[in-house]
């Protein structure tokens, strides 16, 4: 549960301990610049997988809660 993972409000991207990932979000799917659609999506604040519901979910602030480290985000 670390606030190091967000979404950002300025460019819908993503980030990481590491700073800015590859992945931002178009609409209410999470897509890469190079690979396109990557089967994540954020709807009602709630970040779904290929496999549905993540555990994980943003607050107002765009911080990332659950256990973000599972996401591809963020590898």
């Amino acid at each position: 549960m670390s606030s190091y993972y967000y979404l950002s409000s300025n460019n819908n991207h993503f980030y990481g301990p590491g700073g800015e990932t590859k992945y931002y979000l178009n609409g209410t799917s999470v897509y890469t610049i190079q690979e396109g659609p990557t089967g994540y999506s954020v709807t009602d604040n709630k970040i779904y997988g290929p496999y549905g519901y993540t555990s994980c979910y943003l607050d107002e602030s765009g911080y990332i809660y659950g256990y973000p480290e599972t996401l591809p985000f963020f590898k």
